[in-house]
This record gives C-alpha cells, structure tokens and sequence, in this order.
C-alpha cells in the first residue's frame, strides 16, 4: 500500500463518507426543501422518519423519487386528530376504513380497527381476530342469519297431492314427505302451494295444512303436531297461495325443525267448490 494512504475499513465511523447528501426530518420537510440548484439534481436525501432514501431529480420543483427504504418496512401513521390517511382513494383514520371504495385485497395482519365500509372482498388470516369477531365491530353484509355469518344452505320440495282427474276432496295425508338424513338438522322456512288447471270459482279459500309426525326413535309411532302457525290458502278465482288477496302461511317455531325419520303429513282442509285440478305444495328448508 502507497506511503500516506489508508483503508476504507480502517476509518472511524466519523470518517466515512455516506451515500445522501440532504437530510430530512419528515415528508414536509423534503419536499419544501429550499436552496437546491441544478448540480444537486441526482443527489439523495434520507427522511429520518421513515428511513426512506430519496433521489432528487429535479430541483426546480422540487421532485424526489424514492429508491429505498433504509431497510424499514412503509407504515401509515394516523393520531385521532388528525384528518385520515389516504391509500388510493381510501380514507383511513382513527382504526377505521370509512371511504365507499374499501380495500378489495387480502388482509393477512392482525385487525384491530373497525371495517366500515361496504366493500369487504377480501379474507381476513391474522393470528388474532378479536377485532373481527367482536360484537361492536361486526359489519352486516347481506342478512346474517342465526346471529352469525355462515352460509345459509336451503333445499326445497315440491309434493304433487291431487291427480286432476277428479275433483279435490278434503282429506288428512294427500301427500307425505318422508325426511332422509340429507334433511336432518333444516327447518321448514316457508310453505306455498300452487293450482294447475281449474281454480275454485266460490266458497274458498282452498285452504293445506302440514303436520309433522315423529317417533321416540326410527321405526317408532308418530305424534303429530302442526308446523303451520297460519295454513296455506288458495284464495277462490287464483291459481297461487302468493297471489293478491292470499294469506301467507306462517311457519309454527315449535315444530319446524326436521330429524332423519320424521313425516311431514299434508292435509286438505277446504277445498272450495272442489275443481279438477292438480296442486302442488311448495316447501323449502334452511339450516
């Protein structure tokens, strides 16, 4: 090695050369930096606050573009008082996103603020989720159901009970549903019934009613109780119990639920003046 010269590595600290040339407390004050002049243009600055490294490219402005982060991750930080933070549009301030446009991707951190807005397409995988969970910050989207969000599965069954060749005649049991284990666990939602052919001209309202039967076990003697609070009415001249004028059937709470086994029994109660007709008896389950 030449007489006179030393290492790189044998400098101090104090003696080493760094790559920025500026030095800024914050965003403010990098981007309202005064007295630059064209040679300064592609020199860098650090913002200590960030440990964001900047390149200046034009000094006129000036304009700054950002090479680094001096090995720190970005953050957004927001105090209550202040005015938000905004992220493409979206306005993020005192733990909550409030903007209609609401961020679609992914979320795989800890959520701890309240998601207010609407759009919530993303999925949630943070190690803790009581935020997410609470009471207070839950967001109804759609109708949850059962006070919590899983998915609502539905099944429905159509019963043929009259043949149309003859007229109708009231009658117990003109049609059964016998429920399988795919049915165990639903309950009946809502009941209807519908007319193919000639509808009752006087004395309606065609009028179904539905018993479930149930045995102390599988093969057992059923007792039977009505699942219909208010029965299916057919009123006379239509062809539909949800057509104008009709009573919609009410679903009794005590007897709608169903377990492998059970029979729902559906009976004719008034038959007005008993058309030739067929009807078909609507029933839909959920769990």
């Amino acid at each position: 090695m030449a007489a006179g010269t030393t290492n790189h590595k044998d400098l101090a600290s104090s003696e080493s050369h760094v790559v920025n040339a500026f030095e800024y407390a914050n965003d403010s004050a990098r981007t309202g930096a005064s007295g630059l002049v064209a040679a300064d243009n592609g020199k860098y600055a650090i913002q200590t606050d960030t440990g964001e490294v900047w390149r200046l490219s034009d000094y006129s402005g000036p304009t700054w573009i950002r090479v680094g982060t001096n090995g720190k991750h970005d953050t957004i930080s927001e105090r209550t008082a202040g005015s938000g933070v905004t992220v493409d549009g979206v306005v993020c301030k005192d733990n909550a996103v409030t903007a209609s446009g609401g961020f679609t991707g992914d979320l795989t951190g800890d959520v701890t603020g309240t998601v207010s807005t609407a759009t919530q397409a993303g999925t949630v995988t943070g190690a803790t989720q009581a935020a997410i969970t609470s009471a207070a910050n839950l967001v109804t989207v759609g109708t949850l159901t059962g006070g919590n969000a899983d998915a609502i599965v539905t099944r429905n069954v159509s019963v043929q009970i009259t043949t149309g060749a003859d007229a109708i005649t009231v009658g117990d049991g003109k049609g059964h549903v016998l429920i399988s284990d795919t049915l165990a666990g639903f309950n009946l939602t809502a009941a209807s019934a519908t007319i193919l052919g000639t509808a009752s001209a006087s004395g309606g309202p065609i009028t179904i009613s539905l018993e479930r039967g149930r045995g102390a076990s599988i093969g057992a003697v059923h007792s039977w109780n009505n699942m219909l609070s208010t029965n299916i009415t057919i009123p006379d001249t239509k062809y539909d119990s949800e057509a104008s004028g009709g009573t919609p059937a009410v679903v009794n709470g005590t007897y709608d639920d169903l377990a492998e086994g059970d029979v729902i029994k559906i009976n004719l109660d008034d038959v007005g003046d008993a058309p030739s007709s067929i009807i078909l008896v609507r029933l839909t389950f959920a769990k």
